[in-house]
């Protein structure tokens, strides 16, 4: 199956536009640019960690970072109070630029991913028999592959997902310079910008204690402010002056899939590489490099490259109220703003205030006089001023003035008419007042590159730090870890989520669980991980309780084992760990952990553990494998020709404790593995040795259906623990021959192997050794009180590194919200997240995952 018959039919949702003279909509065709654009660009000298203008200023720029959001999505009343921070610890004289613009985040890596997966697989079965299975498995991948590229770009033509970036511009004009004389066709003399260059010092004095200043403010609020390099803010530069960079994609992602399945690249216009931006290049090269193409002015619109946009002056606020400004995010399609910012020295500004309220009411007086009525609205006016004045002189809390500009932007005439009314109806709801910028939209728009110049004309307003916090706000972050396999969608972000199970943080193991009511979808969840654990390479074993898996592992053409039928396969419980450094103490340790699990209780160090310990000696002399010394020292014989096919037996063990019938503690032993050997009731289950191979499969699942309908509880555990013994060596031998593969184990219904002392112990086991050998654990049950009723098992809830909340009963909500220290609200949350949805805890943050995969995934079916 190819990508191109995936899309085959689907509805184009953003086609590659193609200029149309007949399209009512469309302006006009550009043609030729009709202005020399380079006059548009400022920008003539690099001088790091500067830039600067033609006007003789020194330009930095800050970025405020992406952060990582709560389950909630970080509330906006939250960042508002942060904000408010900041603003409020700003002193008086503080000015600074604060510029938003959009970057539609680019889909092309997220496809490129699974389409090269597909590639891989497809390569593999190349030359494979079509009948046989590694080919079978490398079809079903390579089908999963294409699949997960087809939901990944529907997914991106849906949402559009927008990284929103805000800049703060700080700038210094040492002194009038003029070089405008020197100017010839737009080229600067070289000793103008070295005159220029001579501030360079003075610029780094002034702005020093400035940068200290808003750090710090910043900082305080949780909210660091990254430098960016001068290569970094020319693309900032760049960005604001190509609005198609910031606009609704060109090209739809499923357009950009198909493009890749074929091994073309679609055209897509990005800032120059940072290394094209060298500190010599001449004011011409920057201009050339930054301009757009042609900009045409018209009366309400201007069009840059084909991009229509209109820019409104917002001039009026409700006084010292705030103005929800942050419900911009709500509007369909790009919007782009900036605000010039400066805090004012409160004397000054109480000052200021009382002539104004003293001018007023002189103005009030007059009209009574002349018997007019009373005109409220200089009343309001009147109440609002005398509210700040009283507030500056009380509290000492400085004003802050501001000019903010707004842009919209759309590809046509008719959906810029619609964005600017869904503006216009926003600003009245809010409360704002605001104009379009007829005739003056390339000054507003040059006003909105991030410089610190402002080209329109525009009357401060007053504003207080609690009005002004809900203008701009931090972009969320995108949780994607190199190496990482697909967990699902992030809702914070409506990205793909990445993660890494390997990872490098010192604080994270590579163990998951999954804990939700039944219906949650915690099967489902398990197939998904094993399916992207397989897509990225690596191998998985899987341990089926229910026997749900039979019809996924047959799908994928992976080895279903069924465990403990008259004509099931057969496992050695006494198969040698491959790796261990210790064979004998190894080999002592999976023995007594069998006896544990056959008697449900522990056997702690003492006569019983001796006489375990030395009948496993004797059964390995009895082998060959091992040579006891003169002096009490065991020597281990030719390790290489171990084999597992010729490890001791579970009926040598008996036959050796039955021959010592002094000692109680052996008989005792004897008896109780009898039924496992000789003529037990399950000597044809446990005293063979193993009949299979599965060293080299991909994909491997073991199933318990048979046992847990037919069989008593004990028996379960105890087939249970002979399956981790044998993934537990498996695990180590594959490591031994290939340590770059990772290797997975899913163990669904985890409760029914932590009944018994053995289970608990193996996962334990695996839990802490698994990231040294390049293997990750994934476990999944209904409650997670199975892991508190025993000190040893809450052993392994503190060494998962990564948990899935799914959907909880009220009880079990209340005990996560305590047991993980969630926020306060979490458990309502818990009750009400749906099936196919969760919160994924990791060990420095929680994110709402939503489980997403097409059908051909297979996760969703089950074998009746």
């Amino acid at each position: 199956m190819g990508l191109l018959n995936l899309f085959k039919g689907k509805k184009k949702n953003n086609p590659q536009p193609e200029p149309e003279v007949t399209d009512p909509n469309k302006l006009s065709d550009p043609g030729q640019p009709t202005a020399d654009t380079a006059d548009l660009v400022s920008i003539i000298a690099i001088d790091d960690p500067f830039l600067i203008t033609k006007e003789g200023a020194f330009v930095l720029m800050f970025e405020i970072p992406e952060i990582d959001m709560d389950i909630y999505g970080q509330t906006e009343d939250e960042l508002c109070k942060r904000y408010q921070m900041t603003l409020g610890a700003l002193p008086p004289d503080t000015r600074f630029q604060m510029t938003i613009f959009e970057e539609p985040f680019d889909p092309s890596d997220d496809i490129r991913y699974f389409s090269e997966r597909s590639k891989a697989f497809q390569r593999e079965i190349e030359y494979m028999d079509p009948l046989s299975v590694p080919y079978r498995q490398g079809q079903a991948l390579a089908v999963s592959s294409i699949a997960m590229t087809a939901r990944t770009a529907e997914m991106y033509d849906l949402i559009k997902p927008i990284r929103r970036r805000t800049v703060i511009t700080l700038y210094y004009l040492p002194g009038a310079v003029n070089v405008a004389r020197n100017i010839v066709m737009g080229q600067y003399a070289e000793a103008d910008i070295a005159e220029i260059r001579k501030g360079k010092e003075s610029a780094q004095e002034n702005l020093e204690e400035r940068i200290s200043i808003l750090q710090s403010a910043f900082s305080g609020a949780g909210l660091p402010l990254i430098q960016l390099t001068p290569q970094e803010a020319l693309t900032a530069v760049w960005r604001t002056m190509h609005p198609f960079s910031s606009k609704d994609p060109y090209v739809s992602a499923s357009d950009i899939a198909k493009n890749i399945d074929l091994g073309e690249e679609i055209y897509k216009k990005d800032p120059p590489a940072p290394e094209e931006w060298e500190d010599d290049l001449k004011p011409e090269q920057i201009s050339s490099m930054l301009s757009p193409n042609y900009v045409i002015e018209r009366k309400d619109i201007l069009e840059i490259d084909g991009v229509l946009m209109k820019g409104y002056v917002v001039y009026d606020f409700r006084p010292n109220r705030p103005t929800f400004m942050y419900r911009l995010n709500s509007l369909s399609g790009s919007w782009l703003g900036t605000l010039f910012v400066e805090v004012m020295d409160p004397a000054v500004a109480a000052d200021k205030l009382s002539q104004r309220e003293t001018q007023l009411s002189a103005q009030e007086m007059v009209k009574a006089r002349q018997g007019m009525l009373v005109d409220f609205g200089v009343r309001q006016e009147v109440s609002a001023v005398q509210e700040s004045r009283m507030q500056l002189e009380t509290a000492g809390q400085a004003p802050i003035n501001i000019r903010f500009f707004v842009f919209r932007t759309a590809l046509t005439k008719k959906e810029l008419e619609n964005r600017c009314r869904e503006l216009e109806s926003l600003f009245k709801t809010i409360g704002v007042a605001a104009f379009p910028a007829d005739y003056t939209q390339k000054h507003l728009w040059r006003s909105y590159i991030p410089l610190g110049v402002m080209c329109t004309e525009q009357k401060r307003r007053n504003m207080n730090a609690p009005a002004l916090s809900t203008f701009f706000w931090p972009q969320r972050k995108r949780y994607n870890e190199e190496n990482g396999i697909y967990m699902g969608f992030d809702e914070s972000t409506n990205l793909p989520l990445f993660l890494d199970p390997f990872g490098s943080s010192n604080n994270k193991t590579p163990t998951f669980l999954s804990v939700g009511r039944p219906g949650a979808g915690k099967s489902v969840w398990l197939k998904t991980m094993m399916t992207s654990a397989m897509i990225s390479g690596g191998r998985v074993m899987a341990v089926d309780i229910e026997g749900e898996m039979e019809e996924y592992c047959e799908y994928y053409g992976g080895r279903y084992i069924e465990v403990g039928t008259p004509n099931g396969e057969l496992i050695n419980v006494m198969d040698i760990q491959l790796d261990t450094d210790d064979p004998l103490i190894g080999g002592t340790e999976q023995l007594v952990a069998f006896a544990e699990a056959v008697r449900g209780t522990a056997i702690q160090p003492g006569p019983e553990w001796n006489v375990l310990a030395d009948a496993y000696k004797r059964a390995l002399i009895d082998r060959d494998w091992l040579k006891e010394n003169y002096d009490g020292s065991f020597t281990v014989l030719n390790r290489e020709g171990w084999k597992s096919e010729d490890a001791p037996l579970l009926g040598d063990i008996v036959d050796i404790l039955r021959r010592d019938q002094a000692n109680p503690d052996a008989l005792s032993m004897s008896q109780m593995l009898a039924q496992y050997v000789g003529n037990g009731v399950y000597a044809s289950y446990f005293n063979r040795p193993t009949t299979f191979n599965i060293r080299d499969e991909r994909l491997v699942i073991f199933g318990l259906k048979h046992v847990n309908t037919h069989s008593s509880s004990s028996q379960l555990r105890v087939y249970l623990w002979q399956i981790l013994g044998l993934i537990w060596s498996e695990v180590l031998g594959r490591y031994m021959k290939d340590q770059d593969t990772a290797n997975h184990v899913m163990l669904d219904e985890v409760w029914a192997l932590l009944k018994a002392p053995g289970g608990v112990g193996a996962i334990e086991n695996m839990a802490r050794r698994f990231r040294k050998r390049k293997a990750g654990l994934w476990m999944a049950t209904q409650e997670v009180r199975e892991f508190l009723d025993s000190a040893d098992a809450k052993k392994i809830l503190s060494i998962v590194g990564n948990t899935f909340l799914m959907d909880q009963r009220p009880m079990e909500a209340s005990l996560l919200q305590n047991l993980y220290s969630l926020p306060e609200g979490t458990e309502n949350v818990l009750t009400h997240l749906g099936t196919g949805r969760g919160l994924m805890v990791l060990p420095d943050k929680i994110l709402r995952v939503s489980v997403n995969v097409p059908g051909e995934w297979h996760s969703y079916q089950v074998r009746k």
